[in-house]
């Protein structure tokens, strides 16, 4: 079986409009009507009905578009694989949140060179990616349980609420402005629900602003209009590259949510049938080391 006529009528498919789909493709309607006709003569089936001036998909049409785009997705997959050997060296697929792709992975990476392929994934997502062999190895602070899936506690992250002074010494915690993430999580063992790591369950925050971003809470902290709940290492990072004026201190009252919140166990993510292999030796030493 053809992968371009495969490939061709799941663009129809998606655009159910044959010149739409041409021009996407870049080939003129009537080679594209061609291919699809000669897709179902050799499927045996109809995929296609006209209806009025464009057309419509059957529901076997839709059935074996999902299929197609199944089969296509792993096509790839092997072309990928086949470009991998062929570049020579090694290569690691890794996946994380932006707690450690963005503030944290210059600093974990192995040094020799290597071939990398990242991936941002909130907890979850994450999980199901290396199941499903998407990803070699996972970093997270928020685990969900999957029977697939080895849990390696390699480090534990120091969590607090961080600010500029001003702010921090102006009002107690529960009036302090908290920029929190709008990712809401579901199924952590801790029922935690914000991807922070904050139980609200236990204490509820006064909270000001909801982010997309980790970066965007800082740039709010930096700013003087809000506080968060950060990972010390980053804030550690952060200090290093803002003048003192920007500089983030951590709230120094006790905070009431006990030690199992603000010390988070950091966890490597593997599948149980791959060894514990070069990587995650390597990556694991590595966060222990950014973590002290």
């Amino acid at each position: 079986m053809d992968t371009n006529r495969l490939r061709y009528f799941c663009t129809v498919a998606q655009t159910v409009n044959i010149h739409r789909a041409a021009e996407l493709l870049h080939l003129s309607p009537a080679a594209l009507s061609k291919s699809i006709k000669l897709l179902e003569e050799e499927v045996g089936l109809q995929l296609l009905l006209p209806a009025g001036r464009g057309i419509a998909i059957t529901e076997e049409g839709r059935r074996f578009a999902m299929e197609a785009e199944r089969v296509l997705s792993q096509v790839q997959g092997l072309h990928a694989f086949k470009q991998k050997r062929a570049n020579g060296g090694p290569t690691l697929r890794l996946g994380s949140f932006e707690v450690f792709t963005t503030h944290a992975l210059a600093k974990i990476l192995p040094r020799e060179s290597f071939t990398l392929t990242l991936h941002e994934l909130v907890p979850g997502k994450l999980e199901e990616a290396i199941a499903a062999g998407q990803l070699d190895l996972g970093i997270t602070y928020l685990p969900i349980p999957h029977p697939e899936l080895d849990f390696l506690k390699v480090a534990t992250l120091t969590m607090g609420v961080y600010g500029r002074p001003e702010l921090l010494n102006r009002f107690d915690l529960k009036d302090l402005p908290f920029a929190v993430p709008v990712t809401p999580l579901q199924g952590t063992p801790t029922k935690v629900v914000g991807l922070d790591g904050w139980p609200d369950n236990l204490y509820v925050r006064s909270v000001r602003y909801r982010v997309t971003l980790m970066e965007s809470a800082l740039e709010l902290c930096r700013r003087g209009q809000a506080v968060a709940y950060l990972p010390k290492f980053v804030v550690k990072l952060h200090n290093e590259k803002v003048t003192s004026a920007f500089q983030l201190q951590a709230y120094s009252r006790s905070l009431p949510i006990g030690s199992k919140y603000t010390q988070q166990p950091v966890y490597l993510i593997k599948r149980k049938s791959r060894d514990e292999d070069q990587w995650s030796k390597k990556i694991a030493k590595e966060l222990r080391l950014m973590c002290k």
